[in-house]
Parts: structure tokens; sequence; C-alpha cells
């Protein structure tokens, strides 16, 4: 490949999305400052290729009124309309000006291009790289003469001390990163430094231990009897009222009361709630993803129809029952109430099942929840950040997330965490998510936002949980390659046991289920099930569809003509609900006038 080691900004990464009110494609780019100066704009060449590599075409592109900060990815939510080229599966940038604060304008010549080839190890040995070098490791230190490579992935000039993506000193990540030997010598050294601090702090916590003793001994006696007996006393106190408690939720569970039991378990932070949490979650995440129109509790189906009203259906009697006036899309259940989203303000409400009672929960826009029993887990702006975002960052709706935990009984909101994730789901009393700041990534982390472990350590495309088995899309771009594996892979909750289950398709949305692993292929319009025990493929009925949810035996999706339809997944029962109408009247277009696009398209190819 050939780049200009000159040019101050670099891009990252391109994802290709759908905006779900349009139906057109639009392309996310990754924009990296490398210089020390702040980007107003940029200018550069999209290149966009088929699922098969084949160049579709180019179109030019100019963001403008940025505010890429020194050493920081910029412009991550411009959107970029792929209208001209709909078919584009992978686009690459080409970048050829750059305007800075201060006036100064550089452009990108062909005099300065550099031919760049690079030495990719392989899975396991990056696994190895990354342990010793840092997560962002990509590949060997190198340096061939012209230039040099650095163990992040980054060509540098030759008389670069420090590489400008990462200011690792060159010669430090040559000497220690370069090579399989080094690499070994690398991760000894790691470990004895380990074992050397593990010995200073045994050593030192030893210290601290004595210390403490002898100032123990120096305190009169009755008064250290007196604090020990309390702090027992307080102690029993707490473990015998939160083993009561618990063995008391362990009986609700059992006689299927999961809700009470969830709250029980909840209010003494009981290891136990994850034997429950599966049972009070509101909808799957597969569904919530592709805007929640179906869920279901034991009795019930509840959906939307081709007006977006909401409707509830008696799976034994398949009598139907509008539940109030509201239109609403990412349905969640709670035991008495439907919670669900105002298309047009992206407000929270619930509604009772009875369709009694209609009532706000956040008066915020919020861009993705999910019900656990009674707590609420949303994605809304930072409130502690908001206060700091300039008037131009708002425009370009450079806004800080957070994700918080609300008691929808007493209305009490935490927050939970800051990082940038962007598709969570909640399960067995932990939450899983992909984090677009570390490369999407897959975590977990407590149902508090601690202990945050990496599960995934490549980018993952979409995910699903099933039985204490991940299944998600590998994101890997193979060297040469125009768009990624898009495999479909499962590991074990602690992240062990990888396995590649699909290699011939392009695996997109996937829903875990336990009649089969359901999953979209990017090369045609067919949904797909996988049988994990024999892992046999086959193809499901549905094969022409944009969003489509699976509950309780059914299928309920909108076809490609804008028709909502619903039928069991061996595709009987077929029920043709008529053409989506989101203004609510009887019209028969196939027009969506809904706001429900995932990023603004803010940036259109030039004419």
């Amino acid at each position: 490949m050939r780049i200009d080691l000159s040019c101050p900004v670099e891009n990252r990464g391109v994802t290709v999305k759908t905006n779900s009110a349009t139906n057109e494609p639009y392309a996310l780019f990754k924009l990296f400052n490398l210089s020390e100066k702040v980007v107003l704009g940029v200018k550069f060449t999209a290149r966009a290729y088929d699922a098969y590599g084949k160049e579709l075409g180019s179109i030019p592109v100019e963001l403008t009124d940025l505010d890429g900060q020194p050493k920081s990815p910029f412009a991550i939510n411009k959107g970029v309309s792929l209208s001209e080229i709909s078919e584009a599966k992978h686009v690459v940038a080409d970048i050829t000006e750059v305007t800075f604060s201060d006036g100064e304008v550089y452009t990108v010549s062909e005099e300065n291009m550099t031919e760049i080839n690079y030495i990719q190890p392989e899975y396991d040995e990056v696994t190895r790289l990354k342990s010793v070098a840092g997560s962002d490791a990509a590949c060997y230190a190198q340096d061939p003469g012209p230039y040099w490579v650095c163990v992040c992935g980054r060509a540098n000039k030759q008389e670069d001390t420090v590489c400008v993506r990462c200011a690792r000193d060159k010669q430090t990540s040559l000497n220690k990163f370069s090579s399989h030997d080094k690499i070994n010598k690398a991760i000894e050294e790691k470990r004895v430094a380990e074992e050397q601090a593990e010995q200073e702090r045994l050593a030192e916590e030893a210290r601290q231990k004595e210390m403490k003793k002898k100032k123990m001994l120096k305190t009169a006696a009755v008064a250290a009897c007196c604090v020990v007996c309390a702090a027992v006393l307080i102690a029993a106190g707490r473990f015998i009222y939160g083993f009561a408690v618990t063995k008391i939720a362990d009986g609700k569970a059992q006689e299927g009361k999961y809700l009470e039991a969830y709250q029980m378990y909840r209010s003494v932070n009981s290891k136990n709630i994850g034997n429950v949490s599966e049972k009070v979650k509101g909808n799957s995440f597969s569904n919530l993803i592709q805007s929640g129109i179906l869920t279901a509790d034991e009795e019930n189906l509840y959906y939307i129809d081709n007006k977006m009203m909401l409707v509830k259906e008696n799976k034994n009697t398949g009598e139907k029952t509008q539940l109030g006036e509201s239109q609403g899309v990412n349905l969640c259940i709670s035991g008495e109430w439907l919670y669900f989203m105002d298309p047009n303000s992206g407000e929270l409400n619930r509604i009772k099942t009875d369709g009694s009672i209609t009532e706000s929960v956040t008066a915020e826009q919020i861009s993705f929840y999910i019900t656990i029993g009674n707590d609420l887990y949303y994605l809304a702006q930072d409130a502690d950040a908001a206060q700091d975002i300039t008037s131009a960052q708002q425009q370009q709706q450079q806004v800080s997330m957070a994700l918080y935990r609300m008691d929808t009984e007493s209305k009490k909101t935490t927050k939970i965490s800051t990082a940038s994730l962007y598709a969570l789901d909640f399960y067995k009393g932990k939450i899983y998510y992909i984090d677009s700041d570390a490369d999407n990534q897959l975590f977990v982390m407590d149902a508090n936002g601690k202990n945050v472990r990496t599960v995934v350590d490549q980018p993952v495309y979409g995910f699903a949980i099933y039985d204490d088995v991940i299944y998600y899309s590998n994101g890997n771009m193979q060297e040469g390659a125009t768009m990624p594996d898009l495999t479909l892979e499962s590991i074990s909750l602690t992240g062990e046991n990888k396995q590649t289950l699909v290699s011939d398709k392009k695996v997109g949305l996937i829903t875990a289920l336990a009649d089969g692993i359901y999953f979209t292929n990017y090369d045609d319009s067919f949904l797909y099930c996988l049988n994990p025990e024999t892992k046999e493929v086959t193809q499901t009925p549905l094969t022409d569809f944009n969003v489509y949810n699976i509950a309780d035996g059914y299928i309920y999706y909108m076809s490609t003509a804008g028709e909502m339809i619903k039928m069991k997944t061996d595709g009987s029962a077929v029920d043709n609900m008529g053409i989506l109408d989101p203004t609510g009247g009887s019209s028969q277009t196939t027009e969506s006038t809904t706001e429900t696009s995932e990023a603004e398209v803010s940036a259109q190819p030039a004419e």
C-alpha cells in the first residue's frame, strides 16, 4: 500500500450502515489527528467496494467545521451518504487535504507517497504481542530502511524518533517488539518484574500488618474488646439478613415469581441474581437493536401494527387488543408494564398491559435501553460532561454518552459507565458490550460498572448470548481484503474455547435461541439458522425483510416493501398487517417518516 507519511490525518476505520428511515447506506469514518494542531476541515476521496472486493466507484468528500483535537480521533459521527453507490459494503478513505485552525493547509501529493509493506504475525502471536506491548499492538516493529513501522501498526518517516500515532520510542519499539524471540524475552522480563513487584507488595503488606499489630497492642483491652464485639455483631447481622432474604428469594424463584425474586436478590446484592435475570429481561438484545418491534411474556405477544400502534395478542386465543393511543418502538415487557420509545421524540414511556395507564419514564432522549425486572439500563447524554461541550461540538453531535441504571419504582438513577459502548446486553447479572473506542472489542463488566474485562480482543460486528456461550460476527480484516471476515464465531463467557462455526457467509445480525442461532447474511437477503449441536446451517422461510424480531416461536418482520408480517419460525400462520404507515393514517405508501436513523448524514458527495 502507498501512503503519505507526512499527512497529519489518517483514517483508522470505516463502518458502513443503513439509514433505517430512508433505507440508504452511509459511511462513518474514524479519522485520527496525528498532528499537534487542531484540524478544522478534511477533504478525502471515498472509494467504495462491493462484498466481493470489486470497486464500485468513488466520491469526493469534504468535512468542515470540525474540532479535531491533537492526537485524538474526530468526526466519528459525521456520516457520509453512499446513496450514489448503494451496493457499497466496504469503503476506503484517501486523504487529499487537511485544514488547520491556524489557517495552514496541508495537501497530499504523489511525490510524498511511500510504498509500505507490513509483516503481519499470526493471531496467536498478536495476542502474545498485546500482552507485553499493549492492547493497541498490531504487528512486529520493523525498519526496512526508507521508513520504520511501530508496533501499533503505524508507518513513520525514518527520521522520526517517536511514533506519530502512539508516541512510542522508535528504538524501544524495535529493540523489544520486532521478532518472535524478542517478544519471548519481553514476556519473560514482564514475568520477572511482576514476581518482584508481588514480593515487594507482600513484604510491604507484612510490614503494615506488623505495625498495625503493635498499635493495637497499645489500645486498652476493654476498648479493643468492645470494638471487636460491635464489628462482629454488625457483620453477623448483615450476613444473617442477606442470607435470609436470599433464601426467601430462592423460594420465590422456585414458585415462578421471578420478578419478586429478582428484586429481593438486588436488595442484598446476592450472587443468585443470575439465576433469574434472564427470566425478567424485557426483550432480547437482538430484537432491541432492530427497533424492538416484538416481545412476549408468558401469556401474550406484544408488537406494533402497520400504524406503529401497540398491540397485545393472546398466544392461546389469538385475541388482539390495541393498547392506548400511542405509537412506539423498542418494546420491553416488565411485569404489568409495557415500555416503549416514542419514535418521534425519542422519549421513553410505559403503559399498563391492560391499557389503563400511560406515563413518561424519562424526559430526555435516549439512544438505547433494556429492562431487567424493575431495573432500567439506558444510554443517554452524560449530564456531567454536557456543560463542558462547546456549541460547535453540539452542532457536530459530538456528545458524550453514559450508561445509567434507574430503579423504575423509586426513580433513583445511577451512572454506571462512561465507556464508548454502543451495543450492550445484560446476561446473568453482568453487562456485555462493544466499545467503539477500543476497536469494537467485546467487554464485560459488573452491573455496577466495575471489574471491566475483555472477552473478545478483536473487532466484533454483532453478538448474542445463549446458554453461557457468546456468538459473534468476527470483524477481523485480513491483509489485502476489502471487507472484514464476518465469520460466525463462538466463545465462552470467560473468553475461552473460541470456535469458528460459519465461514462461508458474511454474518450480520445474530439471534441466539434454544432452537438455533439465527443470523443474516450480507451477501443476500436471507435469514439462516445454525444448529449449535450438529453445526448444520439451514435457510429459514424469511427471505425478504429489512428488520426481524423473534420471540416465543414467532418471527415478526418488516418486508422490503414495508409490510409488517408475523409468522411462526417454520413459516406457517402468516399474518400480514399491511404496509407500515408511521403517520397513523390509512395510506399504503412504503415511505417511512420515523426519525430512527443511527447517525445524521451531515456530509454529502460533491456533484
